[in-house]
């Protein structure tokens, strides 16, 4: 009897143990098996109008992107991209984040570079809106993320590029809160420093200004069957006192109404846009912009794009010239 029970553990010992080391196999993957690469391209060509001067064209790879996403354990993701946009950005690191979700917890952190949540900037269209232009920010931050029930929010800090009083410190922060449903969503950003958005920072005449200015953008988007309705506006909160946008307070709306249908049997949008910026014309941005596009989704991943772009600049009473300028662009893009 002695030996049966001997045996018996041994057998229980021994079936254990390689239980044990299958789950352990298993569960010690090879890094790059937790690694997810993706990778865009985007080709653009475009004819332009302009009021005074023959036309122009050209065709450019407007975006190579290169991105890796890897999940380090269960709580922690790590998100690289790399961004080439020929004429505007030599390849450099776009994004370089760390995110680590609390077990248990709606909370997450996140931290490293990455464009802050200031704004949705949604949009159909091959050319940036012109809400992105006033505020889509980059920097490196620390972030507090809350999700639940369809709500969001976040909290985030920083050290921007633009000092006030000389003085290089995370004194940059934002909030950002948004609620969304499947056929409805609406959020509210406050940013600390408007000025270290990427267009604004380049336009100021000093990256050392007496006073931060603050920004604000409220964003809604809304589907009703085939139509999707896009309302976005962002400004800054106060004027700036550089001498490069001295007395202005920038600003940018945008409409935007999508209406998804099939063409050649094949999934397309059809968009039309109307676009205002207010107190920019130091930013070289238009006063208001027009658009009708058209994309088509060629197959999975590989999609074709055709916009038309009515520009219209600034009154001369306004310091413009009150010129337009009519554009064509096609994008030819995949991703994979």
């Amino acid at each position: 009897m002695k030996s049966l029970n001997t045996k018996l553990l041994s057998s229980l010992i021994i079936s254990a143990a390689i239980s044990n080391s299958a789950i352990a196999q298993e569960s010690k993957k090879l890094w790059w098996e937790n690694v997810t690469p993706t990778a865009l391209i985007e080709i653009e060509a475009f004819v332009a109008d302009p009021p005074n001067g023959p036309s122009e064209s050209d065709i450019v790879v407007a975006t190579v992107e290169f991105g890796a996403t890897a999940q380090i354990t269960k709580q922690l993701t790590a998100e690289i991209t790399l961004l080439y946009e020929e004429d505007e950005t030599d390849l450099e690191v776009d994004v370089a984040t760390l995110n680590y979700a609390f077990e248990g917890s709606t909370l997450s952190l996140l931290a490293g570079q990455a464009y802050l949540p200031f704004g949705v900037f949604e949009s159909s269209f091959i050319s940036d809106p012109l809400t992105l232009e006033i505020g889509e920010t980059r920097e490196t931050t620390v972030s507090v993320t809350h999700e639940a029930n369809g709500f969001s929010g976040v909290f985030y800090a920083f050290n921007g590029d633009v000092n006030e009083n000389q003085r290089n410190q995370i004194n940059g922060f934002g909030v950002n809160a948004n609620y969304k449903t499947d056929i409805f969503s609406i959020g509210l950003s406050y940013i600390s420093a408007i000025g270290d958005s990427d267009t604004l920072q380049d336009a100021l005449s000093s990256t050392d200004v007496n006073d931060q200015t603050a920004g604000l953008a409220l964003d809604t988007l809304a589907s009703f069957g085939n139509v999707t309705l896009i309302v976005e506006y962002v400004t800054a909160l106060d004027e700036f006192d550089d001498a490069a946008l001295v007395d202005t307070k920038p600003s940018a709306t945008n409409l935007e109404i999508n209406y998804s249908l099939r063409l050649a049997n094949k999934p397309a949008t059809l968009a039309f846009a109307y676009q205002t910026t207010g107190e920019s014309l130091a930013l070289e941005l238009p006063e208001t912009r027009l658009l009708a596009g058209l994309s088509l989704e060629l197959s999975d991943n590989i999609g074709l794009g055709f916009e038309l772009v009515f520009d219209e600049d600034y009154d001369d009473n306004e310091g413009g010239t009150g010129d337009s300028t009519t554009v064509f662009n096609v994008q030819f893009a995949a991703q994979f």
